[in-house]
């Protein structure tokens, strides 16, 4: 399964998602083992999908190259094939356009023009809730304004909080969110991300010392980023795994496979993507 999350906020859309695959075929899925569940189709279409992942594979296959496309065309084309195979995929579309809608494929029937939505894992929803209701920062200055990027940082924290506390196996990975900006500066785009653990303590030093100094392999350091495209509107992410030099790109047009680069730097796997694939993709880099 999965958890998906969608929430429109004024005039804007925020979107997150988790990227691991459970199934029968993966007995024991890794982080080399993910999909892109929310796919930026174009900078006013994003498409997300909880499910059988081949079924909304195939699903997706003829939007995603442009075969399908428009709102009612893309609602009737993913009700068709919820329809064909009884239910094994749900979907969210969100359209950033003219009037802004968020709309459900579920039960073999489309909710439009909702608020709030999700599909996926119900008890994950559940723990999603419960810590975006009890989040200990909600009434800071942080979340004062409640604005599209509050709100997307709000949402990620609490599937994050889902993922951590290990009671909902079928989600997990990296938690990707996508969102719109409003309509004067519109166009669907990924967030970048960066995390780590297992790094020195902080000394009181008067020489000139990094304050992420990583404990290393041995010490259990790992860390972690998210790299977005450049360009809103490109369905990709790229993700770079500092201690095993690992490089992940999720690019359902190109593959719906992970594709893998191994022993390789942040920097080099930037360039490789571009010089591959064309794609330039960005985000915080470790040193």
């Amino acid at each position: 399964m999965t958890l998906v999350v969608a929430r429109k906020v004024d005039d804007a859309l925020v979107i997150v998602s988790d990227t691991k695959v459970a199934n029968e075929t993966v007995l024991r899925p890794s982080l080399l083992d993910g999909t892109l569940k929310t796919i930026t189709i174009s900078k006013s279409l994003c498409i997300s999908f909880a499910g059988d992942v081949t079924v909304a594979h195939n699903a997706l296959a003829d939007i995603i190259v442009g075969s399908v496309c428009g709102r009612d065309n893309v609602i009737t084309h993913l009700l068709q094939h919820q329809h064909q195979r009884a239910g094994a995929c749900d979907f969210l579309i969100a359209c950033h356009e003219q009037p802004v809608t968020l709309d459900k494929i579920i039960d073999g029937r489309c909710e439009r023009d909702l608020q709030v939505a999700w599909i996926g894992d119900h008890p994950a929803f559940e723990a999603y809730q419960s810590y975006w209701a009890n989040d200990p920062f909600a009434e800071t200055a942080a979340y004062s304004t409640m604005d599209e990027m509050s709100i997307g940082s709000r949402m990620r924290a609490a599937l994050d909080a889902v993922i951590s506390d290990g009671n909902h196996p079928t989600v997990g990975n990296f938690v990707i969110t996508a969102r719109s900006g409003t309509l004067a500066n519109s166009g669907f785009r990924y967030n970048p991300h960066a995390f780590g653990s297992g790094f020195h303590p902080v000394v009181n030093t008067t020489e000139p010392t990094s304050l992420l100094r990583s404990v290393g392999v041995e010490g259990g350091s790992f860390r972690y980023t998210i790299l977005v495209p450049t360009e809103r509107g490109i369905g990709a992410i790229a993700v770079h795994i500092f201690e095993p030099k690992l490089g992940i790109l999720l690019c359902p047009k190109i593959s719906w496979q992970p594709i893998i680069l191994r022993d390789t730097t942040t920097a080099d796997f930037i360039n490789f993507v571009a010089e591959k694939f064309n794609l330039t993709v960005d985000g915080i880099r470790y040193s």
